[in-house]
């Protein structure tokens, strides 16, 4: 449970890191870059502080999860940008919370982790709870929006735009953008299931890197210039998103994938409101305070065994 809760914080400051790069930066792309570079060093430098060096013959499918890890990283992240150009902000960064599901299902009925009579309610009230936080509502006034439960660091929040309040011919951009960001969740879980556990470093290190190459390659394409705020916020980011991803994959070890997702997504959901709320000064509405109430209640009967 302690690793679950680390990978929380961790994924939570992803969230407030990229909040507050925004009012620096506008290179969203070059952040990234930056954060995906301290991630591959980061990692490969516990690779080398680990045991035995490990050839290439044991790390079997590992480089290839990791290449598909890194790719549905970095399309998540291009992909909300597409939808936030395309169908608003508000829109967009909600309903990016629904791609929990995906893992979840996933854990149920491929992994054959099933919940017991409690924990069946509580994904259920999950559910509900992700449709009234993610389903936006009229904008009035100053609100929030927190971060969706797998790679944070590829969600982003904008102030609301006057796309926001109609709907647009692009709203089908919004399916890729749900299943990409629940793939790159579930891969932590195929790891866990299919590889040797002794290679996890190795794996997140691999998957940092395929992002790092593809997001280099955009950046280029963007020909964006980085600027010291998309460096000095992309070295947290890049230590904060490594460790974040770490500590769900340890989680996900000893809890079943279903409890250990939700959970994850939800308390992310209610850690960045309450640090919204308390220290930014940012106003919830009812909405808001229903979703966290349902969430709260959705946690404790996972956790009933």
């Amino acid at each position: 449970m302690i690793n679950l809760i680390l990978s929380i914080i961790c994924s939570s400051g992803n969230s407030l890191i990229m909040k507050l790069a925004e009012r620096k930066t506008s290179n969203k792309s070059s952040l990234l870059l930056v954060n995906y570079v301290v991630a591959v060093f980061f990692g490969s430098m516990l690779v080398l502080r680990g045991s035995d060096a490990i050839g290439i013959s044991q790390l079997g499918q590992v480089p290839v999860l990791a290449a598909i890890n890194g790719i549905f990283y970095v399309s998540t992240f291009l992909l909300l940008q597409l939808n936030i150009h395309k169908n608003g902000a508000t829109v967009s960064a909600s309903l990016s919370h629904m791609g929990l599901m995906i893992p979840v299902l996933m854990s149920i009925f491929l992994f054959s982790e099933y919940p017991n009579a409690a924990q069946t309610a509580g994904v259920l009230i999950a559910i509900a709870s992700l449709i009234v936080i993610s389903v936006p509502g009229r904008v009035t006034g100053k609100t929030k929006s927190g971060s969706s439960p797998t790679d944070v660091c590829c969600k982003a929040e904008e102030n609301p735009s006057p796309q926001d309040t109609y709907a647009s011919g692009y709203r089908w951009l919004l399916i890729p953008m749900l299943i990409c960001g629940g793939m790159a969740d579930t891969m932590s879980k195929v790891f866990e299931a299919f590889c040797d556990h002794a290679l996890e470093d190795i794996f997140l290190s691999l998957t940092f890197l395929a992002a790092l190459i593809i997001c280099a390659l955009v950046c280029l394409l963007r020909r964006e210039k980085m600027n010291r705020f998309d460096v000095i916020y992309g070295l947290v980011l890049g230590l904060s998103n490594y460790l974040s991803t770490k500590f769900l994959i340890r989680a996900i070890y000893v809890i079943p994938a279903y409890m250990a997702y939700i959970s994850y997504g939800l308390g992310v959901v209610i850690f960045v409101n309450l640090i919204n709320l308390l220290f930014m000064h940012e106003s919830l509405s009812r909405r808001d305070y229903v979703g966290m109430a349902l969430a709260m209640s959705a946690i404790v009967l996972l956790n009933l065994s």
